[in-house]
């Protein structure tokens, strides 16, 4: 059932204007989302030019600057919404937009022989971020180990924009033991930290098969799960600053790691 908004406007303008605002976000957010469902969307668009309507009468300065608006396409609606966002300065996480779907242009699903082991890992964004890249680039498979969050958390869900049905995710209890496992099932163990050791990524040759362990964001990689790592990879820094949030470094080495599996097997 589609929530109906409807307000009168002594019952509207009896809010309080940060209750008045965040009803009007809430309905644009729901037009976003609802735009392609016509009879819905006019009346969302009918109940939104009267509350706005409510507002401009009303003289408060929640509209101020942005009383040009046109709720008849969805380009315009999510330009209003960003732009009253943003004089409110408010902001939205990724989750909260809604991501125009070429999916079906796609005609070459693929997965690739790469695993992602992740270690420890504290933050359900960053795994939800991890999940998602990981189904868009082909890896095949995921490690939840130790108190890495699962598809079971709220964030991950969210964060992973609807992928989490389409990567095969399996749970250790501990790295070490993820490791013995696909070691057994003749991966190549590798994982991406930066030591004295460790070889620059795009150097890496891959071999057929390839379990790359990503650490967790605070600590890294304990030393004694590098030491039982085949190789150790970087990624090559231009910067002052010599780490990347782990979700950025973990699409980085998926994407270079797949690109080179795909060229060994052509």
């Amino acid at each position: 059932m589609k929530k109906i908004y409807r307000y009168s406007e002594h019952k509207f303008l009896a809010f309080p204007k940060q209750k008045q605002l965040m009803i009007i976000l809430e309905m644009l957010e729901v037009l976003e989302k609802n735009f392609h469902i016509d009879e819905y969307a006019q009346a969302l668009q009918k109940s939104l030019l009267e509350c706005l309507g409510f507002i401009e009468n009303s003289g408060n300065h929640l509209l101020d600057s942005l009383k040009k608006y046109d709720l008849e396409k969805l380009s315009k609606v999510i330009d209003f919404r960003d732009e009253l966002l943003k004089k409110h300065s408010l902001f939205l996480r990724d989750n909260d937009i809604i991501v125009k779907r070429y999916d079906s242009l796609n005609n070459e699903i693929r997965k690739f022989p790469l695993v992602i082991i992740l270690d420890n890992l504290r933050s359900a964004f960053n795994v939800g971020s991890i999940v998602r890249t990981s189904e868009c680039l082909g890896v095949s498979e995921l490690a939840l180990c130790g108190k890495t969050p699962g598809p079971e958390n709220r964030k991950v869900l969210e964060t992973s924009m609807e992928t989490l049905h389409f990567v095969k995710m399996v749970s250790y209890k501990s790295t070490s033991e993820a490791i013995a496992s696909y070691r057994m099932q003749g991966y190549e163990i590798v994982a991406l930290e930066l030591t004295t050791s460790s070889i620059m990524l795009e150097d890496y040759n891959p071999s057929t098969k390839v379990a790359l362990v990503i650490g967790n964001e605070s600590l890294g990689i304990a030393e004694e799960i590098l030491a039982s790592c085949d190789k150790i990879l970087e990624i090559r820094m231009h910067g002052i600053k010599n780490s990347l949030n782990v979700s950025n470094a973990t699409a980085i080495a998926i994407h270079t790691l797949t690109n080179k599996l795909e060229d060994n097997n052509d």
